[in-house]
């Protein structure tokens, strides 16, 4: 054999080793890469950190991730310049005792940006509260459609209960109706008859399963009254906006309810323009022992390309002024709104 067979078979051996090596470095890095990623993907962050999660709970080897929020990072200064405004606002509004306690939550619906001023502050939910007992129906109806259509007669066997923002319709005696229209009644006129009618029909356990999976705490189960904040209520607009609890033709029947407009006006939606579409639930409630009152207004604004969450809470007095704090707050966050995305600002 000559020189050149020689060297031409160890120029094949050199580069079978160098092959193999080259091959067992790849695997050695794609394996810790790997684990490294896998680490970070199904890492779940702690409180520490200012992260939220809500996963569905019930199942053997999956964890549904109904909802997610990170930390409140404002990049742009337009939503910046907005919290400031409004925590100014707030802050006068109790210096001027027109409040006692106010609470804001807002998230841009499309990539996530939030704030909040008082938003882990506790309120009575009273009519908003409403909404999972929607949920609760429309969520059996996935499985039976037939369910909205059932028929419950109204006999007056439940007590009228006293509301201080009368509802524009109210039932009629033995009158039969639709689960789905009473939904409608209950949401669009905050109905509280309609409300106890659906709940007397419908197991307790669905309604309170709704709270259960969406991490929140169970009415009835503590004696205070005001176990709610903005930030929590909140998650339930974004689960159904987000369609990750209800399916996506319930996620879009319940929205559609809550942005049937009724005579009620105030809150909200009287803080913007009369054509823009708002998903929203408002709640009040007086307590005759020490004469205050509560009024809190929560939902979807669907301005244009940038649907964005609004929730206030209030407490106080008067339940005029504490309308009317809702109102500004509404006003000033849909114009800051407007006028940046106008000027193209307000970008992703």
């Amino acid at each position: 054999m000559n020189d050149n067979s020689n060297k031409a078979i160890e120029r094949k051996r050199f580069i079978r080793i160098k092959i193999k090596l080259l091959v067992a470095v790849c695997l050695f890095l794609g394996f810790f890469a790997g684990l490294f990623l896998g680490i970070n993907y199904y890492r779940i962050p702690t409180r520490n950190e200012g992260l939220g999660m809500i996963r569905l709970r019930g199942y053997k080897f999956i964890s549904p991730l109904l909802d997610y929020e990170a930390k409140s990072e404002l990049g742009n200064k337009e939503l910046v310049i907005l919290k400031v405004t409004l925590e100014k606002l707030v802050n006068a509004k109790i210096e001027e005792n027109e409040a006692i306690y106010v609470s804001v939550y807002f998230r841009d619906l499309l990539n996530g940006p939030w704030f909040g001023i008082n938003e882990h502050d506790n309120f009575a939910p009273a009519s908003l509260l409403k909404v999972p007992v929607m949920i609760a129906y429309l969520k059996q109806a996935e499985q039976n459609p037939e369910t909205l259509q059932r028929n419950i007669v109204y006999n007056k066997l439940i007590d009228d209960i006293s509301q201080n923002i009368h509802p524009d319709k109210t039932l009629k005696f033995e009158e039969s109706y639709s689960i789905e229209e009473l939904i409608h009644r209950m949401i669009t006129y905050s109905d509280n008859l309609a409300k106890d009618l659906l709940m007397k029909n419908i197991n307790e356990d669905a309604i309170d399963k709704v709270y259960t999976d969406m991490g929140m705490i169970i009415p009835g189960i503590r004696k205070e009254t005001d176990f709610i904040s903005a930030k929590e209520y909140a998650s339930l607009f974004r689960i159904l906006f987000n369609a990750s609890y209800l399916n996506r033709e319930m996620s879009e029947k319940a929205l559609d309810i809550l942005s049937k407009k009724s005579d009620f006006e105030l809150g909200i939606p009287s803080g913007v323009p009369k054509d823009v579409v708002i998903a929203h639930k408002f709640g009040e409630r007086r307590n005759l022992e020490n004469g205050t009152v509560q009024f809190h207004d929560c939902g979807i604004v669907y301005y244009k390309e940038r649907p964005y969450l609004l929730c206030v809470m209030t407490y106080g007095r008067d339940l005029k002024e504490l309308n009317a704090i809702v109102e500004q707050i509404s006003e000033i966050t849909y114009e800051t709104i407007d006028r940046y995305y106008k000027s193209g600002c307000y970008k992703v």
